[in-house]
């Protein structure tokens, strides 16, 4: 994928929830964007909040990555709410990785790496 000039190859929305599988989708999204090129993670409530730069930066990128930590997928439905743009890659941490959702925000670094290569995968594929 060829980088546009000035213009966001690969942006992120990270859910980083309250919770084990939100606080993945943080650590994972900043290890997508330390492996791509061109890529930028966004502040999700910056874009909930309607905010101008987190708008443009989805609405320009050549692809739209979203990792929700669960089923409610806020990420997801904030990217789309706000730039009315589908994701061109989703990863759902509960279904997608069949692990439990807890009120904690503990997770083992290995399963965020599994969780940034199989958007990393998404992304090569």
């Amino acid at each position: 994928m060829a980088q546009k000039e000035g213009v966001a190859q690969v942006v992120l929305a990270t859910c980083s929830g309250a919770s084990n599988t939100g606080a993945v989708t943080a650590a994972a999204g900043d290890l997508v964007v330390a492996g791509v090129a061109g890529s930028h993670l966004i502040c999700l409530p910056a874009l909930a909040l309607g905010r101008d730069k987190p708008i443009k930066r989805i609405q320009e990128a050549q692809a739209v990555v979203v990792i929700d930590g669960c089923a409610v997928r806020c990420a997801s439905a904030i990217v789309r709410e706000r730039t009315g743009r589908e994701p061109d890659l989703s990863v759902e941490v509960v279904q997608d990785f069949a692990v439990e959702k807890k009120k904690d925000r503990d997770f083992d670094p290995e399963f965020a790496r599994r969780v940034a290569d199989r958007v990393l995968g998404g992304l090569s594929g």
